[in-house]
C-alpha cells in the first residue's frame, strides 16, 4: 500500500513538473525554444498565434486531400494510417482554436500568465501539426511498399519432378501423392484430405 501511494505522489509530481516545464517554453517563429515568453510582446504573439492557425488549417486541407487520395487508391494500409494523423490533426486543431479564444480573453484581462501558457499550447500544437503531415505524406509514400498483386512461385527439385513422371506414367497420367494430380505447370489441383475423418 505504501509502495502504491509513493508511486501515486512520484507520479502526480512528474505531471506537475512537465506542466511547469512546458509553460516555461514556447516555440518561436524561426523553431528555436524560447524560455522565457514575457520577452516576445503581446502583439507578436497575437500575430504568431495566427499565423499558426492559418497555417495549420492549411496542413489540414492538404491531409484531406492526401485522404482523398488515399480513398481512390482503395489501400486499406495507406487509408488507416493516414486517417490516424487526420484524427490527431483535428484534435490538436480544436485544442489551438480554444486556446486561442482563452489567449484572446487572456489579453483582454491583461493576464500575462494565462497569454503564456495559451500562446505555448498553440505553438505546441503548430509544431506536432507540422510533424504530423509529415507523417502523413510518408504513410502514402512509405505503405507502397506492402501493396500490389502477389506472385509466387513454386519450384520443385529434380527428384520430385522425377518421382512424379515415374507415378503419372504408372498410373496411366493420374499420379499424385494422397491422390492427388499434378497438372502440366506442377500445381497441385486437388490436394489430399488433412484429416482421416472427414
Amino acid at each position: 500500500m505504501k509502495y502504491k501511494i509513493n508511486f501515486i505522489v512520484l507520479l502526480i509530481s512528474l505531471c506537475m513538473a512537465g506542466n511547469l516545464m512546458a509553460k516555461m517554453e514556447t516555440q518561436t517563429g524561426d523553431g528555436a525554444i524560447s524560455q522565457n515568453t514575457g520577452q516576445i510582446p503581446v502583439a507578436e504573439m497575437t500575430e504568431k498565434a495566427e499565423k499558426y492557425l492559418n497555417e495549420m488549417n492549411g496542413i489540414l486541407d492538404k491531409v484531406l486531400a492526401i485522404l482523398k487520395e488515399t480513398r481512390k487508391e482503395k489501400d486499406v494500409i495507406k487509408l488507416n494510417c493516414v486517417n490516424d494523423k487526420l484524427t490527431a490533426i483535428k484534435g490538436l486543431i480544436k485544442v489551438s482554436e480554444m486556446g486561442n479564444i482563452s489567449f484572446k480573453e487572456a489579453i483582454v484581462k491583461d493576464d500575462k500568465s494565462t497569454i503564456e501558457n495559451e500562446f505555448t499550447k498553440i505553438s505546441i500544437s503548430y509544431q506536432k501539426i507540422k510533424q504530423l503531415q509529415a507523417e502523413a505524406e510518408a504513410c502514402i509514400g512509405e505503405m507502397a511498399v506492402y501493396t500490389g498483386e502477389t506472385k509466387v512461385e513454386v519450384e520443385m527439385d529434380k527428384v520430385a519432378k522425377e518421382l512424379e513422371s515415374e507415378a503419372m506414367t504408372e498410373s496411366g497420367g493420374e499420379a499424385g501423392v494422397g491422390g492427388t494430380s499434378l497438372g502440366d505447370e506442377g500445381d497441385i489441383s486437388n490436394p489430399p484430405a488433412a484429416s482421416p475423418f472427414q
